[in-house]
């Protein structure tokens, strides 16, 4: 039938009435008559940015949770029936380990809800991350889901299920979905602020900005911020702290004096947990001293945070709205083990009661969102693979499970423990003091006989080559002319992994020197 009300074939000899809804089809020639409602047609244009059939993302995100595909949920039920990793967690748990039991992780058995090669010995989590099996599953169905109808699904469902994504993301935070903007990783977040921020300085001041960031900061981080510079006429500066603290507080007092020595910054970079080094920094306490000391736009690099650090609203948790910073720029692929290509911001403007982040903060990519508003200039930049964000709410569903709370803490103390066992073993020590301590460590290398003096990254490379070769994976990295192993311990991690990456140290020690041809 050519309408779904419309049971009946329509033959010649219909007759058209005219009514308020439509059109009335009478089918004559039969005892009785057979009706057909034909639809109206309506005349209204687009409610949102584009030409996408759907409601303005202001409108979605106060209109609530729209439901999943059906097949999409039950893609998740079947993953985590069969994982060792969560299949209890659906259950009563009245035998055996309880939910929050932590026995589970770092076992083989937790190694294969991971597709992780057998092979190697995985210590790189911190790179870029190992999805969940499960959370696969779940990306690959919904891109089964968009191929079934790409246009219906773009055009007219995927903005309501990207905002379910940023509503339920903002429950988990604690932090209206206002203040939320979906993207595809942190480098483009970053870049949109930096570049937004220090344009903003260019216009409204007529000067050149002046953007700043760590020494210990992310490589990446340090090249935006002197290409904004350049491109606005003003000037980078990178504040030496060095890698070598007591604790925390140390840290703090060496950020303040370092400050005192140069001007004010428009715009400061930082990490919360810094890549190359391992630390991890106490965000709120340095924003309080950047705004001390005159920042008036504050950007966290929070990469390696969302799985290290809780944050939320729960006892324990570090509540965003009590961190005085103006981005915070989250991945989920790293920690949380969501497919790459999910990451978002965090602008708290709206947890203030200024209504609306900065204007001046837009994605780089100029597309259909581009004048709309910070969140659409994000969330829209092409034609692409958004699964990933779509399956960052059945992340959280994880996350907020009694077990996966207890990860966090589980590999902090797993992390510590066997990167004490390593330093002692090596008779060396851990880069990081212990109150900036996550699940990632360094971890200093004894004198390898076999390395040519001084060190440098070439050195760092040698042996990080020389472990890929034994089947480990495991960074090495040059630090103040010493080299540490940069190991990240995630719940896959096992006891065999680690002996495999230690026993082959102790056989590269043993190798002669390198002799000159």
């Amino acid at each position: 039938p050519p309408f779904p009300s419309c049971p009946l074939p329509l033959e010649e000899g219909r007759e058209r009435a005219a009514n308020s809804t439509g059109y009335t089809l009478k089918r004559k020639g039969r005892k009785g008559e057979a009706m057909a409602q034909i639809p109206p047609l309506k005349v209204e244009g687009y409610k949102g940015f584009g030409s996408f059939h759907s409601d303005s993302l202001s409108q979605l995100l106060q209109q609530g949770i729209t439901p999943f595909p059906a097949k999409i949920e039950a893609a998740f039920s079947s993953s985590i029936s069969s994982s060792p990793l969560f299949s209890s967690l659906s259950s009563s748990n009245d035998e055996g380990e309880s939910a929050s039991g932590e026995g589970v992780f770092f076992t083989a058995a937790c190694k294969s809800d991971f597709l992780l090669d057998p092979a190697f010995a995985f210590l790189n989590h911190g790179a870029f991350g190992s999805p969940l099996r499960c959370l696969l599953d779940v990306a690959n169905a919904w891109r089964e889901h968009v191929e079934k109808q790409p246009l219906l699904f773009i055009d007219r469902q995927l903005f309501p299920f990207l905002a379910r994504t940023m509503i339920e993301l903002g429950q988990y935070l604690g932090v209206p979905a206002a203040s939320i903007a979906l993207t595809q990783n942190v480098t483009t977040g970053l870049n949109a602020a930096i570049f937004s921020y220090a344009r903003e300085v260019k216009e409204r001041e007529g000067r050149g900005p002046k953007l700043g960031t760590l020494d210990i900061a992310y490589g990446a981080v340090k090249k935006m911020i002197s290409v904004a510079a350049e491109e606005n006429g003003g000037e980078a500066v990178t504040l030496p702290v060095g890698s070598s603290f007591h604790d925390k507080a140390h840290f703090l007092t060496v950020l303040e004096e370092e400050l005192t020595k140069v001007e004010t910054c428009d715009v400061f970079v930082f990490d919360a947990v810094t890549s190359n080094t391992a630390l991890l920094l106490p965000v709120r306490e340095v924003c309080e001293v950047l705004r001390r000391n005159g920042v008036k736009k504050i950007i966290v690099d929070g990469a390696h945070a969302l799985g290290q650090i809780p944050f939320g609203v729960e006892e324990g948790c570090e509540r965003l709205d009590n961190i005085d910073f103006d981005v915070f720029a989250f991945n989920c692929h790293k920690w949380m083990c969501v497919p790459r290509g999910c990451a978002f911001l965090v602008a708290p403007s709206p947890m203030k009661g200024e209504g609306a982040a900065p204007p001046t903060l837009r994605g780089r990519v100029v597309s259909h969102g581009t004048a709309e508003g910070w969140q659409e200039s994000l969330l829209w930049d092409g034609a692409r693979d958004y699964s990933p964000s779509l399956t960052l709410p059945f992340a959280l569903r994880l996350w907020q499970s009694e077990r996966m709370k207890s990860a966090v803490g589980a590999m902090r103390r797993y992390a510590t423990e066997q990167a004490e066992a390593m330093a002692r073993r090596w008779q060396t020590h851990i880069l990081s003091p212990l109150d900036m301590r996550g699940a990632m460590l360094c971890v200093a290398l004894p004198s390898i006989p076999a390395l040519p003096l001084p060190l440098s990254s070439s050195s760092a490379k040698a042996v990080q080559d020389w472990l890929f070769d034994q089947n480990i994976e495991c960074p090495v990295k040059c630090i103040d002319g010493k080299l540490y192993l940069r190991l990240s311990f995630h719940v896959h991690c096992t006891g065999a992994d680690v002996e495999r990456l230690t026993s082959a140290i102790d056989a590269l020690l043993h190798l002669p020197p390198i002799q000159d041809e």
